[in-house]
């Protein structure tokens, strides 16, 4: 996971790109789950070939101070 610049003012856009390979070594497709604590910032993206881009918008009203982003990455269920 790469976040484009670590310090996000409140209103402002961050961008986040990574890759996302099992370990057998075959790339992911799945989903990405983004999480940023106390913010009400939740998404999911589609994870194609292993790769995935996407931005988050901070919202206007966001407080000034450190915020835990978390992601998970999982496969579609094979039927």
């Amino acid at each position: 996971l790469t976040l484009e610049n670590i310090s996000v003012d409140a209103g402002k856009e961050i961008m986040l790109k990574g890759s996302a390979v099992k370990e057998n070594g075959e790339n992911v497709e799945g989903f990405l789950e983004i999480n940023v604590e106390g913010t009400g910032i939740r998404v999911t993206r589609e994870v194609v070939g292993g790769v995935f881009e996407t931005s988050l918008m901070f919202p206007e009203n966001s407080r000034s101070g450190t915020y835990i982003l978390s992601a998970r990455v999982y496969e579609k269920s094979q039927r």
